[in-house]
This record gives C-alpha cells, structure tokens and sequence, in this order.
C-alpha cells in the first residue's frame, strides 16, 4: 500500500501531469494522441478514486 500512498500524492502534484505531458512530446505523440491518453488516464483516476479508502484527517 506504500506505493499506491506514494503514486496518488504524485498525481495531486500539478507537476506530474507537466512531466507526463513531457514524456509524452519526447516519444514524439501528437497532441491528439496526448488527449487520448489524459482520457484513459482520467477515467483511471476516476475508478481508482471509487475503490481508495480515504483516511481519517489526523487528530488535532
């Protein structure tokens, strides 16, 4: 579970989305092609996000 904690504080980093789009133009993808990925991904997101558990917010 260590890793999926890890993956998904990366994926709330605005950042991670700029280094994908930038692998992305490096392996020479269209930007067509770019937007069928960020689709794929966004509906991975989205189902993934229906299974998480979400913690509870730390004691104050």
């Amino acid at each position: 579970m260590k890793i999926v904690s890890w993956l998904v504080s990366r994926l709330k980093e605005p950042s991670t989305y700029a280094g994908f789009a930038g692998v992305a133009l490096a392996f020479g993808l269209s930007s067509e092609e770019w937007s069928v990925i960020a689709t794929a991904l966004a509906g991975l997101a989205g189902v993934a996000a229906m299974f998480l558990v979400e913690s509870p917010p730390p004691a104050a």
